[in-house]
């Protein structure tokens, strides 16, 4: 079970004069997904919210006496808040603001990815990744189910995704290009989270993996030279003795499906995220899912243009 706790913080207002500086509460301790309540006692105050990313967006909540009013931890990413001073003095406000906490939350990850991930498991007991590395886990087939805004409230995010384009694309560059697009949202909407993208996985079709390159280039040069706070997962060891195809070793059904990865494949998976958590090395040394050199100080046009 992760050890949680309800913390509060107090704040007393003696008079008109009083007021809260612009803030969040964002601290990495607070759960991901809870809420956060604010009992307001005494003398009606206005709370001002303004979003961080449009600071012309302001709205006021009037906090009476004897009320509550709920703030979502995801909405701390995206809103800031304070209590500017009244005009007219009336009278004491106290404010209790509890938190739901955990010492755990740090290390709350977000997975947002295709088939290959969907038995990643969060939480307690055998074949999940533990108390210690709370989390969900989000099916996205495609990149277009990716939702950016899911991602808010987390310190860790993989987007792990991109297959199910290539294969149903003859243009592997504009859907790594459509993937970039959507880091870059999570980016905005997570300034302090750590966001890390798979490269597509190496598979047993040949013809499949020369789409890949293409698209995997195009990823690693826009994570290279236009944005670095984007880490990567090495995906290296997948590849088998010819660094050319998917290890059998890793596949589902004996080798009988070519794409998805069998449990061994979805245990190194896991251990390669939580790795990724655990101590955030750079990852990019999976170039490519063949044989070809990845060019590193080389940007594509289409990452340009972007």
């Amino acid at each position: 079970m992760l050890c949680r706790a309800c913390a509060f913080v107090r704040h007393l207002y003696p008079d008109n004069t009083s007021h809260l500086p612009e803030h969040s509460d964002n601290e990495p301790s607070i759960v991901h997904g809870s809420n956060i309540f604010t009992v307001s006692i005494g003398a009606t105050r206005d709370v001002n919210f303004r979003r961080s990313v449009t600071p012309e967006d302001e709205r006021v909540v009037t906090a009476e006496g004897n009320s509550l009013y709920i703030m979502s931890r995801i909405s701390q990413n995206t809103w800031k808040h304070r209590i500017n001073p009244a005009a007219e003095n009336s009278g004491v406000r106290y404010s209790l603001t509890f938190h739901y906490v955990t010492k755990h939350n740090g290390n709350a990850t977000i997975v947002i990815g295709d088939s290959n991930t969907r038995f990643l498991k969060f939480g307690s007991g055998k074949g999940t990744f533990g108390d210690k590395l709370p989390g969900k886990r989000v099916l996205a087939f495609t990149i277009d189910q990716i939702k950016p805004e899911e991602c808010s409230g987390y310190q860790n995010v993989f987007i792990h995704c991109g297959v199910n384009d290539i294969r149903n694309s003859g243009n592997p560059d504009a859907c790594a290009n459509r993937l970039i697009g959507k880091l870059e949202k999570i980016c905005r909407l997570c300034p302090t989270s750590r966001v890390n993208v798979s490269p597509i996985l190496p598979t047993r079709l040949q013809h499949l993996n020369q789409k890949a390159i293409v698209f995997n280039k195009t990823l690693f040069n826009y994570i290279n030279t236009c944005n670095s706070k984007i880490g990567s997962l090495d995906f290296s060891g997948f590849l088998d003795e010819n660094r050319s195809l998917l290890d059998k070793r890793f596949c589902r059904y004996q080798n009988e499906d070519p794409i998805h990865l069998g449990s061994t494949g979805i245990f190194t998976l896991a251990s390669i995220i939580r790795a990724k958590v655990n101590s955030p090395v750079d990852g990019r040394l999976y170039c490519d899912v063949v044989t070809q050199k990845f060019v590193p100080n080389l940007r594509s046009q289409s990452a340009h243009s972007s």
